[in-house]
Order: structure tokens, then C-alpha cells, then sequence
């Protein structure tokens, strides 16, 4: 068998598909997949090509949802899942009940970067009051927030 013999096709060439046109199309299955098709079908009311038109379309959508998804989960690898949540604006929280490290979604608790001060930031009166107490980080009082 010569290379132009194994090239060629078998049917009729594929025509480009025309947008806003609908194509038919030969399609052989098991009998087992005909009962399913003709069992939706009759459920919905659809024709069998309507069902076959939209279980297509429904794994089409289903393995671009698959290929993103799996996109995501390759960056989550590569970059890592804190920096990902780091980069949406979740924030590390350290709790010393836990050893895990936990993550608080954008906006929660309404805390600012600036809002925290080093002890050694605060005024005279302040540190008086706090001299006893280890060195820890405070949130600053709003004045927007008390009126």
C-alpha cells in the first residue's frame, strides 16, 4: 500500500460549517445509548437529534469546564495556594489556638494594613498602661468608625 493509499480518506470530504446553519450528522451508537437517547427524549419532549444536539453540547461545556479547571489547579501548583489567595486579597490570620494557619477572606475584619501599630508607635500614655503586657500589635482606634 503506497503513502496516498493510506492518506486517503474514507466518506465524503468535511465541509466547513457555516455560522447560523444547523448540519446533520451520521452518527452510530450502541443500542444501549439509542434506549437512553429515545428515553430522555421522550422525558423532555425533545426529537432524538435535539437531545443528541444538546448532550453535545453539554460534554463540549463539560471538558472546557474540565481544561480550565485544570489550568487552576497547574497555577495553584506552580504559584502555590497562599500566594493565589494572597494575590485575591485573603489575608493571613495567626491564632494561637490553632497551629494551622488560617485565612480570612477580603474585607474581614474590616482591618486595613495601617490599621495596626508596633507598641513603640503608640502615644506616652498608651505605653504607660500597656508596659506590663508583652509586645503585640493593636488596632488602631477610627475616628470615621466611632461617629
Amino acid at each position: 500500500m503506497t503513502k496516498a493509499a493510506a492518506k486517503r480518506s474514507v466518506g465524503r470530504p468535511i465541509k466547513p460549517a457555516a455560522p447560523g446553519q444547523r448540519f446533520s450528522l451520521g452518527l452510530k451508537v450502541t443500542a444501549e445509548i439509542k434506549q437512553l437517547i429515545d428515553a430522555l427524549a421522550r422525558k423532555t419532549g425533545r426529537t432524538q437529534s435535539q437531545q443528541v444536539e444538546l448532550m453535545v453540547e453539554g460534554f463540549l461545556q463539560f471538558q472546557a469546564t474540565l481544561a480550565a479547571l485544570r489550568t487552576s489547579l497547574t497555577m495553584l501548583e506552580k504559584d502555590g495556594v497562599e500566594l493565589r489567595l494572597y494575590r485575591k486579597g485573603w489575608r493571613p490570620i495567626s491564632s494561637s489556638k490553632t497551629p494551622l494557619k488560617l485565612w480570612a477572606p477580603p474585607g474581614y475584619p474590616a482591618i486595613e494594613p495601617g490599621d495596626l501599630l508596633a507598641e513603640d508607635q503608640t502615644s506616652e500614655t498608651d505605653a504607660a498602661e500597656s508596659a506590663a503586657q508583652p509586645r503585640v500589635l493593636r488596632r488602631r482606634a477610627k475616628t470615621a468608625a466611632l461617629t
